[in-house]
């Protein structure tokens, strides 16, 4: 393999320029995000159903509590479906193992909500089957999606396009459902039989639990919507699988009254949170993904004289199941979506639900109601005749507390890193490959770009300044902040300098020692002279380097004619970590180099033996542009270090267009362990 000295030597010095990407076709949309502000999306579509394009703001008339409002913010969207990425035709979709935070209006946003509280054990397979189609089939390239669990809010998976991260979070899905009250009721009599309480009606045992549930699966509801309401100016979806709530606790209790009432503000407080944030829920009936209207268990309970007389029968049991279930349509219906109940055909309510939030028409008033913190009714009417027009029968004004106290000061950037979504105000790319160091421990290197003509310097003593702030968050599965850190970047640059930052842009580099595991990592940065703010938020993998038998690090490639971007290491240490600081570019002219800087860690050490790297670069077709490969043995490599592999791939001659570079180690000892990375690459 080669290995130029000079040019490796010239990219540690100056680094790799960004290259922003184009941004998507649909524009950003921005409302204004004031208290007595009020969105609402609207669906209009004609006597076949289907939607209607080209309408006007004149053509639409909004009423709020009967009264006729001003419609200042109007906007027709109509979200295309993306194709999932396939750099090789034919081929499955390559991950991008760099972030960036352009395009991010150009999808739909969805939330899908497993609500394990509420799905009895025995349907889990069939609600992660249900769940896995919507995430393969009906998520388009340029959509997010987050999974939370309701029993464990804290082990989400957080928004991303990665749709293996999705899976993976749907696959852990297990149902906690309690048996019907009904069932626990008769077995509570049977459970007393022959005692002196044999007489007693029977009890719900599981009652209390059962309130709890309910609760927590409304806090869940208003939790997340509260959490999305800073997102104005898009459509938001949040999937509720559910078998749905009952809302009673254990009816022989004095308090079962006080606790059905607690239960029912509590839904009232998920929907006004959901109208505010102009969230809307689409509920998946679980239940009805399989036949019959109960369990088998339900359906041959020994139903007794007793029982009869106290109602405990099959009808009390269908009465229990469809009080259930009115709450997955009333919770739908109130927040503008749609509840997928009482069928089989989830398919058909998939495809509603992708069609509700692609094309629609989002509208902007400043309400004149009081913000009393009560219902208020929306009615939206279009002035052509024969259409239908749905959109959220209402909102829950906020309220106006008259005793605030005054916001706490935050650090600068706090509001970028714990909102719900990148921020696209500044263009930014990150990269952050992980490498094995000091023993069992990890290192990610966090290369952060910001992108070119951002930049706004001012003239001073003969140089030209500006400021640069990066803040940064590592947070774990349980939605721990386990570490970050921000750092002023001082700008005082010469002419030439200067120009060199606006033509090629900057990046900083910062080490972060990780466990193996997975995180998501928070990066927000501003620029003070040009007052621009932006953040990006990606997950990553940490894999267990140590033990795993064989496994590459993360991937640090940059290029010869990126070699100009200035580069700011956190540290002075920095730059020893590694003979090559990695670059989020991945897109190139042709014509350039590439270089590449990886470690493949062997961890088998039962007898030496030989391991193959091998590099190749194949095209759209598939075809093999570029490959070398050589031999190394297990013998003298020191314990906690790995195969280093550096080199050039040379893209002259290669023609426009996109490619993947594919790095594989196969070990020839017992087993054939094999370990794979591929990054996708553009040549323009």
């Amino acid at each position: 393999m080669r290995n130029k000295a000079a040019l490796a030597a010239a990219l540690l010095a100056a680094g790799v320029a960004v290259v922003s990407a184009q941004a998507g076709a649909r524009p950003q949309v921005t409302f204004r995000a004031e208290v007595n502000y009020v969105e609402v999306d609207v669906i209009v579509t004609d006597a076949a159903g289907n939607f209607v394009p080209g309408l006007t703001a004149a053509d639409f008339e909004v009423f709020d509590a009967g009264k006729p409002q001003t419609i200042e913010a109007f906007h027709e969207i109509n979200v295309p479906l993306a194709r999932a990425d396939q750099p090789i035709i034919g081929g499955p979709p390559v991950v991008q193992d760099v972030a960036s935070n352009e395009g991010l209006s150009d999808g739909r946003l969805f939330v899908i909500v497993l609500d394990d509280f509420h799905t009895a054990p025995w349907r889990s397979n069939e609600v992660q089957r249900r769940a896995r189609e919507f995430v393969t089939k009906y998520l388009a390239a340029n959509d997010l999606a987050a999974v939370v669990q309701v029993s464990r809010p804290g082990r989400a998976q957080d928004f991303t396009a990665n749709r293996a991260l999705l899976l993976e979070a749907i696959d852990s899905f297990i149902g906690s459902g309690l048996q019907s009250a009904v069932r626990n009721r008769i077995q509570d009599m049977e459970n007393r039989r022959g005692t002196n309480q044999a007489a007693a009606p029977g009890r719900d045992l599981d009652g209390g639990e059962r309130v709890s549930r309910a609760r927590a699966v409304y806090s869940t509801i208003e939790q997340l919507s509260a959490n999305l309401a800073s997102i104005t100016g898009r459509r938001k979806a949040l999937l509720l699988f559910s078998e749905g709530v009952s809302a009673t606790g254990d009816l022989a209790l004095p308090d079962s009254a006080v606790d059905a009432n607690d239960t029912r503000g509590t839904m009232i407080g998920a929907i006004a949170a959901a109208t505010r944030a102009n969230v809307h829920v689409y509920a998946v009936d679980t239940g009805g993904m399989t036949t019959g209207v109960v369990s088998a268990a339900d359906a041959t309970m020994p139903f007794n004289e007793r029982a009869e007389a106290e109602g405990l029968t099959t009808e009390a049991l269908a009465a229990e199941r469809n009080s259930a279930e009115a709450m997955l349509r009333v919770v739908s219906q109130q927040t503008g979506g749609t509840a997928v109940v009482d069928t089989n055909n989830i398919t058909a309510g998939f495809a509603r639900i992708q069609r509700d939030n692609s094309a629609y028409y989002l509208l902007g008033f400043s309400s004149t109601a009081p913000r009393d913190g009560k219902f208020h009714g929306l009615q939206v009417k279009v002035k052509r005749p024969g259409l239908e027009v749905r959109a959220r029968p209402g909102y829950h004004a906020a309220r106006v507390d008259s005793a605030r106290s005054k916001p706490t000061p935050r650090a600068p950037l706090a509001d970028l890193l714990s909102a719900p979504l990148s921020d696209g105000g500044l263009p930014m790319r990150v990269a952050a490959p992980v490498f094995r160091r000091d023993g069992d421990k990890a290192t990610a290197l966090l290369a952060v770009e910001l992108a070119p003509d951002v930049f706004r310097f001012e003239p001073e003593g003969g140089g030209f300044v500006e400021d640069a702030h990066i803040a940064y968050q590592l947070i774990d599965d349980d939605a721990k902040v386990v570490s970050g850190d921000a750092h002023d970047f001082e700008m005082r640059l010469s002419q030439a300098t200067r120009d060199l930052v606006q033509a090629r842009g900057f990046r900083a580099v910062f080490p972060l020692a990780v466990e193996p595991g997975r995180y998501q990592v928070r990066v927000a940065a501003q620029l003070k002279n040009a007052a621009r703010r932006g953040s990006v938020f990606f997950d990553l993998v940490v894999p267990d380097l140590p033990r795993e038998r064989l496994v590459w690090s993360g991937v640090s490639l940059t290029s010869a004619a990126a070699a100009a971007v200035p580069t700011r290491p956190a540290d002075a240490d920095t730059g020893t970590l590694i003979p090559l600081m990695p670059s989020a570019m991945r897109t190139f002219a042709a014509g350039d180099t590439l270089a590449l800087y990886a470690e493949a860690y062997d961890n088998d050490r039962r007898a030496a033996h030989v391991v193959d790297l091998t590099v190749s670069v194949r095209d759209e077709t598939g075809k093999s542009v570029f490959s070398t490969s050589e031999e190394r043995s297990s013998a003298g490599v020191p314990a906690g270090r790995g195969h280093a592999l550096h080199l050039e791939v040379p893209l002259e001659g290669l023609p426009q267009g996109r490619y993947v570079l594919t790095l594989t180690a196969r070990s020839r000892a017992g087993g054939n362990a094999i370990a794979v990375q591929e990054i996708p690459f553009t040549i323009s």
